[in-house]
């Protein structure tokens, strides 16, 4: 395994600075993390060391490093949950266990009683998961996949943005390593003991363990070299290695046993040698140390915070080793996790809040003091009026995990889940404004956020979840784009099939290149393959657009073959329409298609608007080479396909001397008086001498009326490449032949008499206001 430096989230790499310690650091930006490893709070929360009952699901714990007695889970049987009065040498009782009954009733047991060794009931076990809820998932978050594999719950996540690599640890006593790309298990590691805590750092991966030995559990970190592949171990841990992190150089590691072990990389033997043991009589922890968080690595005064589950805060200076600051009852129950954002450190906690606190900047530092002792901020606030009470935090429970990093717009988002909660909160930052929930995400214990917006928990039902945030493409704004080249495209094609004559707004050549032999691919008309494409284009976008209104779960797989799918019919026709301007441009010059130009602004829409949602360079760069391969392939096609079309230049010469038909039909008393009242009404009758349905006008006249009929001829001097129209036909703004203006109104196309008798009858339209001038 090849482990390189990460960037967010709970992944690690060789790098000074971590992300969410105790499962494996990161480097990012403004984002460190320090966190459990997962087995803190199952075994010491719900195994109830020398609980009541070991038969009915306590755990027989290590009394002399525990804070008295937790509750057990309670028997299958139905039996509840209880508080258990275990004694730790020091005789002081905690809180007891977090988990009711898993018999009947059906949906859980009750809260337990739990009475701590002074006679103060304590937190009992708690009912079990209650109704199903239903959260509001967020807009640009889709489901990705269930990534199974650990027969027990996962503990921890670390994440290699560089590989796109996951690492999960498991209380199965393995780890596994996913691949990302496609969610499958390339590897699965046997650690030979409940994994605890993950780091991976300077080429190295560090495994906490719990493992039997000598018929007790003990605390192991195991070191493999990645580079050369050797193994060594790291002893003198009793109990659990509860969290890892480095620094400076230097393996840290908090234990259940209240100690902070720092042990220091031998450069030629290539293996760590310990340097220092902390424990309570040396200053530190009174319980077990559940996280660590390096901060500000690289100033002059670098620290590290330490937490534990009585609730406190411990600040220590890196360079002498010294505790320079404690805060006791930081939070009111154990303190799962936590991690720095920019000048921030954001800490969470089993008493369901999480806190915020201000790191004092080196000039403004009183008394010693590294960390404000007292929170900005507290998510969820406690009530208004009710000082020290909180209901929203007991609504969702204890904070079992948080973690951070950027979303695909670089904005920050923290995730945090709950031990009450059945899904992920996503949180905006520094708001707290809240973005939505993953959900179906029951007691995740690992949390981590990886390349590409990708979002991952681990919960306790051997599972991996992973979400991905994302940028949709506007799928919305795609639908009716894409809707409206259908429509563009379907009249070319009807104009085409019906041999009628195009309307071409703005220029008066469009039928010059839509009649040319480029209109026509293999002989079918080049605008239904348009139509089709944009067709198929619209239509999904709208399929997509629809689901995201409705909400309806896309998988991951349903969701990127949109994606591509959308992209691929924009790469093609943008590549269409971009051949065909090269055409325009080269074998029509001085002619200008205003359909040409319209369907390219559209399809150039359409690909930018799929493109949105590549915005991941691995992305762009994965799909640049099919995508380039399909615009090449696309415009070798139309090449192969026009290879025989006769360049227009070879008629630059070409000339046709002005000759007017003789019409031949005989004229009727009516046409000959519709005629003659036309031209008294002022109306004007446009037409070539080369126009075949001008011509047909004329016929439906007759010889007598149409020399009667008010006919202006638009090229009176003949026709040829550089001869403009006739100056009243330019005047009228025509867009093609015939033409007809009648009281003010202008009619395209051929008119049966009923129809030119009719336009008679209207009254004159009104003239158009000038500029400025009311109506």
């Amino acid at each position: 395994m090849q482990m390189d430096s990460d960037e967010y989230g709970a992944g690690a790499g060789p790098s000074s600075s971590f992300q969410y310690r105790g499962r494996g650091g990161g480097r990012g930006n403004s984002w460190r993390g320090g966190g459990r490893g997962g087995r803190g709070y199952d075994t010491g929360y719900q195994g109830g060391y020398q609980g009541r009952g070991a038969p009915r699901g306590g755990h027989n714990g290590y009394s002399n490093y525990n804070d008295g007695g937790f509750s057990g889970y309670g028997g299958a049987d139905g039996g509840g949950g209880g508080g258990g009065r275990g004694r730790s040498n020091q005789s002081r009782g905690r809180g007891s266990g977090y988990w009711g009954t898993r018999g009947a009733p059906p949906r859980g047991g009750y809260r337990g009683g739990g009475r701590a060794q002074d006679g103060q009931l304590q937190m009992g076990g708690r009912a079990g998961p209650g109704p199903r809820r239903v959260f509001d998932e967020p807009e640009d978050v889709e489901f990705v996949r269930v990534m199974k594999g650990h027969s027990k719950h996962i503990t921890t996540l670390a994440v290699d943005h560089t590989s796109s690599q996951l690492y999960s640890g498991s209380a199965d006593g393995s780890v596994r390593v996913w691949d990302l790309s496609t969610g499958q298990c390339t590897s699965v590691v046997d650690v030979g003991g409940e994994v605890d805590s993950l780091l991976l750092e300077g080429g190295f991966l560090f495994v906490g363990l719990n493992v039997q030995a000598a018929g007790t559990r003990q605390g192991l970190v195991k070191v493999w070299n990645m580079a050369s592949g050797e193994q060594h171990e790291l002893g003198g841990c009793l109990g659990q290695v509860l969290a890892l992190t480095a620094t400076h150089g230097m393996l840290i590691a908090g234990g259940q046993d209240r100690a902070i072990r720092v042990w220091k990389l031998n450069p030629a033997s290539q293996r760590f040698e310990p340097q220092v043991e902390i424990t309570a009589a040396q200053g530190g922890h009174g319980a077990a140390v559940q996280a660590l968080l390096p901060v500000n690595p690289s100033s002059a005064q670098p620290l590290l915070l330490s937490a534990d589950w009585e609730g406190a805060l411990k600040v220590w200076d890196m360079h002498s080793g010294a505790c320079v600051q404690t805060l006791p009852g930081a939070h009111g129950h154990v303190v799962m996790g936590m991690l720095q954002w920019e000048g921030c450190v954001l800490t969470c906690a089993l008493d369901g809040t999480v806190k915020v606190w201000q790191i004092v900047p080196d000039a403004s530092r009183e008394h010693g003091a590294l960390v404000d002792p007292t929170p900005v901020y507290v998510h969820p606030p406690e009530d208004e009026g009710a000082p020290g009470r909180n209901t929203q935090a007991q609504e969702w429970g204890g904070v079992l995990a948080l973690a951070g990093g950027p979303d695909a717009g670089a904005r920050p988002v923290l995730l945090t889940s709950h031990n009450d909660d059945g899904c992920v909160r996503l949180w905006d930052l520094p708001s707290f404004g809240e973005r939505g929930h993953l959900p179906s995400v029951r007691d995740a214990r690992a949390l981590a956020a990886g390349p590409g917006g990708l979002l991952m928990s681990g919960d306790n039902v051997d599972q991996g979840l992973a979400e991905r945030d994302e940028p949709v493409p506007p799928y919305g704004v795609m639908s009716v784009l894409a809707a409206a080249g259908f429509l563009e495209t379907a009249y070319l094609t009807a104009s085409k099939l019906l041999n009628t004559q195009v309307v071409c707004p703005a220029s008066g050549s469009c039928d010059t290149v839509l009649t040319s032999g480029y209109a026509e691919v293999f002989g079918v008309p080049l605008s239904l393959f348009g139509m089709l494409g944009y067709g198929a284009v619209a239509a999904l976008a709208a399929r997509e657009f629809a689901a995201r209104v409705a909400r309806r779960r896309r998988t991951h797989k349903e969701a990127n073959l949109a994606r591509y799918a959308t992209l691929a019919g924009g790469t093609v026709l943008a590549s269409t329409s971009g051949y065909l301007l090269y055409i325009l441009a080269t074998r029509f010059p001085g002619d200008s298609c205003t359909w040409c130009f319209a369907s390219a602004a559209l399809s150039a829409a359409v690909f930018g608007s799929a493109l949105r949602s590549f915005s991941a360079s691995r992305e762009l760069t994965e799909a640049a080479a099919p995508g380039g391969g399909l615009a090449a392939a696309t415009v070798l096609a139309l090449a192969l396909a026009w290879a025989n079309v006769d360049p227009p230049s070879a008629a630059a010469d070409f000339e046709l001397p002005f000759s007017e038909p003789e019409v031949m039909t005989q004229s009727t008393q009516r046409t000959v008086d519709l005629a003659r009242r036309l031209r008294a009404a002022g109306a004007r009758f446009y037409g070539a001498f080369w126009c075949s349905h001008c011509f047909e006008q004329k016929e439906a006249f007759g010889a007598a009326a149409a020399k009667e009929l008010p006919y202006v001829e638009c090229y009176p001097d003949g026709f040829r490449r550089d001869v403009r129209l006739a100056q009243e036909c330019v005047d009228a703004r025509l867009t093609g032949f015939p033409a007809w203006t009648i009281n003010g109104r202008t009619l395209s196309g051929e008119r049966t008499l009923d129809q030119l008798e009719a336009e008679l009858r209207k009254p004159p339209a009104a003239a158009p206001a000038l500029p400025g001038q009311r109506a």
